[in-house]
Parts: C-alpha cells; structure tokens; sequence
C-alpha cells in the first residue's frame, strides 16, 4: 500500500469533476487471495471494491516485504516528483 502526504496528494491533478473528499484509509476494503475463498470469490471482492470505493488492499498476495517495500520506497519517490 503507498500512502502519501497531503503535499504530494496535492501534486495530482485531477478534474474538478473528480476531486471528492478522500475516505479514511481504514475505510479501504481489503481482497484477501490467500484466505482460503476460491477465486471467484476474491475477484467479486475486487470488482465489489472497485465499484463501491474505486480502490483495495490486497492482502495474502505472498510477495514478500522487502520486496513491497522497494516497491513503496518507489512509488513515493514517483508520486514526490514536480510535475511538469
């Protein structure tokens, strides 16, 4: 998961059509894929998410967290840079 401070937040432009007030981060669903429900169940959970809230966290994915963590290190570094 990246989470981004209020500043780089800023950096994103979007349409005014688009700009709503962001929900509380614990409000984000969470699609399970190593719980133990089949497949089925964990992409309606995805598309679930996807129509109600527009993102999810996924979790039981088994990418392991060094890994996650290079992957956030970079995404902020991304989401940290002026734009153009």
């Amino acid at each position: 998961m990246v989470v981004l401070a209020k500043g780089e937040l800023e950096q994103i432009a979007l349409p005014a059509a688009v700009q709503k007030a962001a929900p509380p981060l614990a409000d984000v669903p969470e699609v399970d894929l190593g719980g133990g429900a089949c497949r089925a169940d964990a992409a309606r959970a995805g598309v679930a998410a996807c129509e109600g809230h527009g993102v999810f966290k996924v979790t039981g994915h088994g990418v392991p967290a060094g890994r996650l963590a290079r992957v956030e290190a970079a995404a902020a570094a991304f989401f940290a840079m002026a734009q153009p």
